[in-house]
This record gives C-alpha cells, sequence and structure tokens, in this order.
C-alpha cells in the first residue's frame, strides 16, 4: 500500500538530511571555492546521526500505525541502516559507521552538492531550490511528517529537518509543530486532503 513506500522514502531522508548536515554551520555570505561532494562528504555527527534519528522516527510511526490498524502491510518499513546495508553490501567498503557507509558506497562516488554562482560571482553558495529540497521536502518528509501526525508520534528531528529546510527554500509547512503552513497545498501530506486521522487514510 502507499503508506509503506511513503515511510521507506528513502530520498526523502538521505537528501534534507545531508544538505543540512553541510550547510547548517554557513555563515550564509562565505563562498565555497568548489562544490562539496555530497555523500562523500557525510560526517556521522552531522547527516550521519540525523539519519539514524529519523530511522527511529518513522520506526515509531510505524509501530503505531500498526497498533491500530494491523491489517496494514508495513513489513517492508525496516530500520535505515538494515535497509541499506542489504541494498549496498557489495558496494560498501567501510560499515563502521553510517556515515562511512555512505562516504564509500562505489554507488554515491563522484556526486556534489547543488551550488550556484555567488552574487558577486566568486565563488559558489548553496542552491536552495535544488531538488533534493524541493522534491524531498514537499512529497517526502511533510507527508512522513503528516502520518507521524494522524498516530500522534514525535518526530523531533524531522521537525528540524523540516523548519530548517523550508525557511531556506522560501517555504512554509510546518509550523508550532502541526502542518499549517501556507505552502501545504503544494505538499502531498495527508492532510492537505482532508485525512487527519488514521482511521480516515486506511478505511
Amino acid at each position: 500500500n502507499y503508506m509503506a513506500p511513503t515511510l521507506m522514502n528513502i530520498n526523502g531522508y538521505f537528501h534534507p538530511a545531508i544538505v543540512y548536515g553541510e550547510f547548517v554551520g554557513w555563515d550564509g555570505k562565505t563562498p565555497y571555492a568548489e562544490k562539496p561532494p555530497f555523500y562523500e562528504g557525510v560526517k556521522q555527527e552531522a547527516a550521519g546521526d540525523i539519519i539514524m534519528q529519523m530511522s527511529d522516527e518513522y520506526m515509531a510511526i510505524k509501530e503505531a500505525v500498526n497498533k491500530v490498524h494491523p491489517e496494514v502491510d508495513l513489513h517492508t518499513v525496516i530500520p535505515m541502516r538494515d535497509f541499506f546495508f542489504n541494498a549496498y553490501k557489495n558496494d560498501i567498503s567501510d560499515g563502521s559507521t553510517f556515515a562511512r557507509a555512505l562516504n564509500t558506497n562505489k554507488g554515491y562516488k563522484g556526486l556534489m552538492h547543488s551550488m550556484v554562482p555567488a552574487p558577486d560571482g566568486n565563488g559558489l553558495f548553496p542552491d536552495w531550490n535544488s531538488r533534493y529540497l524541493t522534491e524531498d521536502i514537499p512529497f517526502g518528509l511533510v507527508p512522513i511528517k503528516g502520518i507521524a501526525l494522524t498516530v500522534g508520534v514525535p518526530t523531533p528531528t524531522i521537525d528540524r529537518t523540516i523548519e530548517w529546510c523550508q525557511a531556506k527554500m522560501g517555504k512554509e509547512y510546518l509550523v508550532g509543530g502541526q502542518l499549517s503552513g501556507k505552502n501545504i497545498n503544494e505538499s502531498r501530506c495527508p492532510q492537505r486532503y482532508g485525512f487527519n486521522s488514521i482511521d480516515a487514510m486506511v478505511t
């Protein structure tokens, strides 16, 4: 069913978390000399930990959904580490941490952050209009947050990531922990369609 791939939206977790981890400490004015590596530059204490925390949160959502609706088949929703190491077991050369697994995955080699020229033409600034945000926030994390709200599961890491990313995008989805922002109709969260309870979503 649709809920399983929504909760297991890998790009929806990876992309915003990695952008957040790379640029959350940026001063907003110092240009980059070159594009930073996307997966190869992930640090455990930044995006690595964020992704693991998100994994705990979506697994809690799964448990809450199945507690009230055990008939909803969510068997494909598994911890991120289990999914990733199974999917890329032949491509990862260092699995000591989740960040190192991302760094050393042969399938991710050479991918870079999306950047744009700095306003004065010298160096590069982060591209806040890249698909890593414009697709994976409204169609990735926001719908996941929407499911969490219907079952009362707190998602502090997902919330923090949405709030930071939406500010960079100039959008507003999550306000005060609720999906009531002015741009919510641009997302695919269940609340946009009037589904405000888990019962409404599955019946």
